[in-house]
């Protein structure tokens, strides 16, 4: 959990705006108060207000805030994948 000591500091403010209505995308680096390590933090706001955070040591400088939404759903569905393989394959002990 955060501390209410940490610093942000804002990288930009994006709204995508298209069919589906308008989201809203915050990208900002953030420094732990305990650790002082930094860290970006991208908050996405969908249509219906609802809010998917990613932290990532990712480089604001290489990687934007859609791409790094993108890599990280992308990541998410080849776990999700390699687990109901080893699910269905009965594999246990698979790396």
């Amino acid at each position: 959990m955060l501390s209410q000591n940490n610093h942000h500091y804002e990288l930009q403010d994006i709204d995508i705006t298209d069919e589906a209505g308008t989201r809203y995308i915050c990208d900002e680096l953030i420094e732990l108060a305990e650790t002082g390590e930094t860290f970006r933090r991208i908050v996405f706001e969908d249509v219906d207000g609802e809010e998917i955070a990613y932290l990532t040591t990712l480089s604001p400088a290489d990687y934007d805030p859609v791409d790094v939404m993108d890599i990280y759903t992308l990541r998410t569905l080849i776990e999700i994948l390699f687990r109901e393989l080893k699910q269905y394959t009965n594999i246990e002990n698979f790396h």
